[in-house]
């Protein structure tokens, strides 16, 4: 994937400056004003010069060998490089200088921001699961980054089987559009997920999500499972919890049987089987029932909240969460409650209970 291509060669150039592929990939990504002729300029001047490349460009700057905006931009860039470098010599875990790349290099606000590139929540899907697999590497105790960089260096994004192979085949739901299985397996079933939080705004965004939930479905031949995790991290974040997806409420109670295993929820289809137990399986055992609804009490610094989600206040009742800005602990949430009161919180400070069931 083109994006996880381009998250590694970010971490390359923090390890190693003076990378040459990695600094052709990502010195203009996302576009900074760096063009194809300062770059061939660059490495023209390395050789010439004999030096590598991060020296190349401070004593390109230096002299003046660059037009004043390249110049500029390349200098800002390395200083970028430079700063995540001091980062891993000084022993900050892997994961949370990916996490920093990601957001100083505006990598990530740029997927955040293309509301018109239908794979872009694909794509951020993608560097989740590459935050989590460099934390896993390191949990594990894998080995120094240069191993995890090879490791995935020796990964093919699309691996080539013959037409006789069998196994399983992991795909986007874009890419698994025109085929079917016959049994598939939907992960991430929760909120801010699937729905995607790019797109859970707007009416039209949670359709488009809607559409691409049955050409999910559609694409089973005869057993489908669905699950969803109850709390899951995102971009290196702490765990917070996570409330089901309104999607899951859509499906026909007549075809949903639920199993709870761990941290987890799977929810299987098969053909018009009967319905082994309702949607409320799933609910932690922490959790409070009050009026038939069940409420599960946050971790005042998650602050996890999104708009549409049902709550619970103490004082003011229930009510249902009208508008989020920000993230995190220190997130903005906005409560209609069923009283008629408009009350705004500080997420992390709100006391606000999360409805698991809708």
């Amino acid at each position: 994937r083109q994006e996880v291509k381009d998250a590694l060669s970010f971490l390359r150039l923090a390890n190693n400056p003076a990378e040459p592929a990695a600094f052709r990939r990502v010195v203009n990504v996302p576009p900074r004003g760096i063009g194809e002729k300062s770059v061939t300029a660059i490495f023209d001047l390395a050789d010439q010069w004999g030096l590598p490349l991060d020296q190349t460009v401070e004593r390109a700057v230096s002299e003046g060998a660059l037009t004043a905006r390249s110049a500029r931009a390349l200098a800002s860039f390395f200083s970028m490089v430079k700063g995540w470098g001091s980062l891993l010599e000084g022993g900050l875990s892997y994961t949370e200088v990916m996490v920093q790349i990601l957001e100083e290099s505006g990598y990530k606000r740029s997927l955040e921001g293309a509301v018109r590139d239908e794979r872009a929540a694909d794509r951020l899907t993608n560097l989740e699961e590459l935050l989590s697999a460099l934390e896993a590497f390191e949990k594990d105790g894998g080995g120094g980054l240069n191993e995890f960089l090879d490791r995935a260096a020796l990964l093919s994004d699309q691996d080539r089987h013959g037409a006789n192979w069998e196994g399983v085949t992991l795909l986007t739901i874009h890419g698994a559009k025109g085929l079917e299985f016959p049994a598939v397996f939907i992960a991430g079933l929760e909120e801010e997920v699937f729905p995607h939080f790019l797109s859970a705004d707007t009416p039209e965004g949670v359709e488009e999500e809607r559409r691409l939930f049955y050409v999910a479905i559609t694409r089973a031949k005869e057993r489908l499972f669905i699950s969803r995790a109850k709390t899951r991290r995102i971009f290196g974040a702490q765990s917070t919890v996570r409330a089901p997806s309104r999607f899951l409420h859509e499906l026909p109670d007549e075809l949903t049987g639920t199993s709870n295993r761990g941290g987890a929820t799977s929810f299987g289809l098969s053909g018009y089987g009967k319905k082994e137990a309702s949607l409320n399986a799933y609910l932690d055992e922490g959790a409070e029932q009050e009026n038939g609804a069940t409420y599960f009490i946050p971790e005042p610094e998650s602050g996890e909240y999104s708009s549409g989600m049902g709550v619970r206040h103490s004082k003011y009742g229930e009510g249902r969460v009208t508008q989020v800005a920000g993230r995190g602990p220190n997130a903005r949430v906005s409560v209609e409650f069923f009283s008629g009161e408009r009350k705004k919180f500080i997420a992390g400070l709100s006391g606000l209970e999360i409805k698991l069931d809708g």
